[in-house]
């Protein structure tokens, strides 16, 4: 008496590897959807303003590099406003006590960047936004594809 074999579904099947590849590049896509909404948010709502350097804080960003925030005073509707700014700046550029174009969001003034890079989007969230991408259509065609055959 001859038994079924039941179909193959373990764990490495094909169909599941191109599963995660597509979680993957949907993670990606997000990660530059996200850069870009922050990006367009200060484009749109960001009021230009003057404010001080009153520090400069260190942060370890891993595997040996180190960047440089500026911890900055500045004026809104009359009140005084410190906050630390959203972008890395070059500390031998900016002293304590040097003045500093800025940028902040007329929704919620703690939120603050350097005028020079606040609404203009760098090459990393166009980098990341077109892998995540380029990841999801080669992860649906190889889903695809495996379906195909199954």
């Amino acid at each position: 008496m001859a038994m079924a074999r039941a179909p193959n579904t373990t764990a490495t099947s094909p169909q599941v590897w191109a599963i995660l590849v597509i979680v993957l590049g949907l993670l990606l896509t997000g990660r530059g959807v996200w850069d870009m909404v922050q990006v367009y948010e200060f484009a749109t709502g960001g009021v230009a303003t003057e404010g001080r350097v009153t520090g400069i804080m260190s942060v370890n960003e891993g595997r040996g590099r180190t960047g440089y925030y500026a911890r900055v005073r500045y004026v809104v509707d009359g009140k005084s406003i410190s906050a630390t700014t959203e972008d890395r700046i070059e500390p031998a550029k900016h002293k304590i006590g040097d003045t500093l174009p800025l940028s902040y969001l007329a929704a919620n003034p703690e939120r603050v960047r350097t005028a020079a890079t606040a609404g203009k989007i760098g090459f990393w969230p166009w980098f990341i936004l077109g892998l995540g991408l380029v990841i999801d259509a080669a992860g649906l065609f190889w889903f695809l594809r495996t379906r195909r055959r199954a």
